[in-house]
């Protein structure tokens, strides 16, 4: 009976993005704080001087995994060689892994 089969490859993109995403998820929500922060400030401001706080709807909550993929994978188009270097390098080497499971699961098949 055959064991579990082996995990596949995983791409330089996936490795940087498990060495990046929280980054880049913690940055987003500084973000959304800090705009919220701004418009809560601009409410109090109108407040105090007597005039009605502005029209304006607070900002939106903090972005979703959407946009944080999306300004992944920006980040990634911009990453010259030298930055994908190290990601590239263990992808090759996880490929290289997967490859020989695959080559050991077949021999015991």
């Amino acid at each position: 009976m055959s064991s579990k089969p082996p995990a596949r490859a995983r791409s330089a993109f996936q490795f940087y993005q498990a060495a990046e995403l929280s980054a880049v998820k913690r940055e987003q929500r500084e973000l959304s704080a800090a705009a919220r922060r701004a418009h809560a400030s601009e409410c109090a401001l109108a407040r105090a001087s007597g005039a009605r706080p502005p029209p304006t709807p607070p900002p939106p909550a903090p972005p979703g995994m959407g946009a944080a993929m999306g300004e992944l994978s920006r980040r990634w188009k911009a990453l010259d060689i030298t930055g994908r270097r190290s990601y590239v390098d263990r992808a090759e080497a996880d490929l290289e892994r997967y490859s020989s499971e695959c080559r050991a699961a077949d021999a015991e098949a």
